[in-house]
């Protein structure tokens, strides 16, 4: 209650109550940490509270949401409007909010988060406690090894990064103009190898008639770019790249094998499998392979053997031909490529496309055709089995029986089905 006094000259006074225009704050509750909890500056959170005012309609920018370090002077306090606000069930609202980009932290800052607004009919509201919230640095790039190669060379170069996510797949970098990473295009992004979520191994062509000079490197992992201003340079003498040369000429293997073959002229010392990037270019082009050397024998020398799987979910419609080449970094920091390419074709993987026919009665005899892909079935060693109740040339029931092989994608299986059998069964050849 607001009391005003007014005095006239004959020194009358004159009282009068006025009713004031806002509500008592109501106190909301909130949980205990927000959601998710710790984010970059630029990213998205929310905090859910209970004891909202209820029935009526609060406005994102009618709520402040207020960011202070849980330790003084940590960092800097914002308030920032809300993004979002969202009923989740009765008084239970959820307010999100993107973090300032320019809340910069050197290191992982714990937060405090709370919140205040006023409905569209004028109840305020305020947070009785607040929820916490990890404020992470920035992702950045903290060194590019080797920083420099020369025009027309071909180099494997390792990217640290600190405080960064890195995934296998869904992460590309780039070297700038005259570069190509990954067997992607020159001067854009291309694949890379990700051996922990703050490393990578970029496999990087330079084109011999590149400019001299510094490069950016830029690495996008996502909607998350991070650059590193002239961290790497181009010149126009060698960096002492060693030179590789792969045997055999060609190789063969299928989606899920491991193909192995040797290599000589590898720099001295430790060089390890993470090190190492295994590219494969289709020679009719079309969409390259990378990844890492499953093995590496001996532990050091000129000449070794490496071991690599092509990846099962390699998926083809018919044998293709792909360039297999290698490029890595010592554990001493040596670079090496190769220098040729093996010819490595890999076959579809193995499935069978139909059955037919594909349904039969209880109780009968059936001869059943299996189509497959990818296969090499052979008269005398291919066997099948259709599941329980079902025997497959005249073996015992549920056991895997004899066919009869017509061709290295086709094969006869004389069924005897249980009169009892019933349901879908799974083939298996």
């Amino acid at each position: 209650m607001m009391v005003f006094s007014f005095r006239s000259l004959a020194v009358a006074v004159l009282l009068l109550a006025v009713p004031s225009m806002v509500t008592a704050q109501t106190s909301v509750t909130l949980t205990g940490s927000a959601s998710p909890a710790a984010v970059r500056p630029g990213g998205t959170s929310s905090v859910t509270g209970s004891n909202f005012p209820a029935g009526a309609v609060i406005a994102p920018d009618r709520v402040d949401v207020t960011l202070r370090p849980a330790v003084a002077a940590a960092g800097p306090t914002v308030t920032i409007p809300a993004a979002t606000v969202i009923t989740v069930v009765g008084s239970t609202r959820r307010v999100g909010f993107t973090v300032p980009p320019t809340l910069t932290v050197s290191n992982a800052t714990p937060y405090l988060v709370s919140v205040a607004g006023v409905t569209s009919t004028g109840t305020g509201f305020t947070s009785s406690n607040a929820a916490a919230l990890t404020i992470n640095p920035a992702p950045r790039i903290l060194s590019v090894v080797p920083g420099s190669a020369s025009r027309g060379s071909t180099v494997s170069v390792a990217i640290t990064g600190q405080f960064t996510q890195f995934t296998a797949g869904s992460v590309q970098a780039s070297f700038g103009p005259g570069t190509s990473v990954g067997g992607g295009a020159e001067g854009a992004p291309g694949p890379v190898s990700v051996t922990s979520p703050t490393q990578l191994i970029a496999s990087v062509v330079i084109s011999p008639t590149a400019a001299n000079g510094p490069r950016s490197v830029v690495v996008q992992a996502g909607s998350e770019q991070t650059t590193l201003a002239n961290g790497f340079e181009i010149s126009g003498t060698s960096p002492g790249t060693g030179a590789i040369t792969l045997a055999p000429s060609t190789l063969s293997g299928a989606p899920g094998s491991t193909v192995t073959f040797s290599g000589t002229g590898f720099p001295t010392g430790t060089i390890n499998t993470s090190a190492i990037t295994v590219s494969l270019r289709p020679a009719a082009g079309g969409l390259n392979i990378t990844g890492g050397a499953d093995s590496i024998t001996p532990a050091s020398g000129g000449s070794r053997q490496l071991a690599f799987r092509i990846p099962a979910t390699l998926t083809l419609p018919s044998a293709t031909l792909y360039q297999l080449s290698i490029a890595g970094l010592s554990a001493a920091g040596a670079p090496f490529s190769s220098q040729n390419s093996i010819a490595l074709t890999i076959a579809p993987a193995m499935r069978i496309l139909s059955v037919s026919p594909s349904s039969s009665n209880a109780g009968q005899n059936v001869t059943v055709t299996i189509q497959g892909q990818g296969t090499a079935f052979v008269q005398g060693e291919t066997q099948a089995s259709f599941g329980a109740g079902i025997g497959v040339g005249g073996g015992a029931a549920g056991a895997f029986g004899s066919v009869t092989v017509t061709g290295p994608t086709t094969a006869l299986a004389q069924l005897t089905i249980a009169s009892t059998a019933t349901g879908v069964r799974a083939v298996t050849v």
